[in-house]
């Protein structure tokens, strides 16, 4: 099994397109020297050959900044979210101490 990034796949579709089949196997065996079998390497060449759309992952998007509108909006509710967490558990303190619960 071989991982083939973008970047060899758009290599071996250029050999493939300027140069043919020799090109393209060159351009193989030179990515993954490992393929030491000239036929494996033709394999891997005429798969690699076909023209397939290349999916393009999406940057992963980060939490908003802190300063931006969008950071302090998130911050504001995470604060009041935990001063919420914090009378809770200040008023079942206050009960357990009571001895209401």
């Amino acid at each position: 099994m071989f991982l083939v990034d973008p970047a060899d796949l758009i290599a071996v579709h250029r050999a493939n397109d300027l140069g043919g089949h020799d090109a393209a196997l060159a351009e193989v065996r030179r990515r993954w020297p490992a393929l030491a079998d000239r036929a494996m390497a033709g394999v891997l060449d005429r798969v690699l050959a076909i023209k397939v759309e290349v999916p393009v992952i999406p940057e992963r998007t980060h939490p908003p900044s802190p300063g931006t509108p969008e950071g302090d909006e998130r911050r504001q509710k995470t604060n009041e979210k935990k001063r919420r967490d914090r009378e809770r558990d200040r008023v079942r303190r206050d009960r357990i101490r009571a001895g209401l619960e």
